[in-house]
């Protein structure tokens, strides 16, 4: 007889960057190196989101986007790919929030105030889209959460979250080069 398993999902996570824009000197912006751009698993405390039992069919998890050493932050845009799978589809985006995170809308820095320029989950399927911006000439630490993605698990199997890069033609590009 043979066992299915019940439970088996597997993310496998690459590193991504973004350009920043720093603070006070235009110029400091183009000799900084990018920083470095992570999903973190806030249940496991990992980057690396693999587990035989903690995300059964129909259970639902958090992700978040976190950025290290980039020096003060204006804003960002970031594009992630997920289910990126060569069977069917285990996972489901169902939200993204800026809340907690460096750029929270309730908690900006004094005299200034965050907008929201997109937002976009699952807009085309199997992708996400989140910028945000300070307004108002604050900037906010470089180090930190941008942003949560919440995900519900849809079925067994393997995917990835992917960070989108963008190379100097300006075309989209894998971090993961697939």
């Amino acid at each position: 007889m043979r066992l299915k398993p019940k439970t088996l999902i597997l993310i496998l996570l690459c590193l991504g960057s973004i350009s920043t824009l720093a603070t006070g000197n235009p110029l400091a912006h183009a000799a900084a190196p990018p920083a470095r751009v992570e999903v973190w698993s806030p249940d496991l405390h990992s980057s690396n989101i693999t587990s035989l039992t903690m995300f059964p069919v129909g259970s639902e998890f958090t992700v978040r986007v976190n950025v290290t050493s980039s020096g003060l932050l204006n804003g960002f845009d970031i594009s992630l790919n997920y289910n990126i799978t060569a069977g069917p589809n285990v996972l489901q985006a169902t939200g993204a929030s800026l809340t907690g995170g460096l750029f929270d809308p309730n908690s900006p820095p004094n005299g200034c105030f965050i907008l929201i320029a997109k937002h976009d989950v699952d807009i085309p399927p199997g992708q996400i889209r989140f910028a945000a911006v300070v307004v108002g000439g604050c900037s906010v630490p470089g180090t930190g959460t941008l942003f949560s993605v919440f995900f519900q698990v849809t079925g067994v199997g393997a995917t990835s979250i992917d960070t989108v890069q963008f190379g100097q033609d300006g075309r989209p590009r894998s971090a993961c080069g697939l």
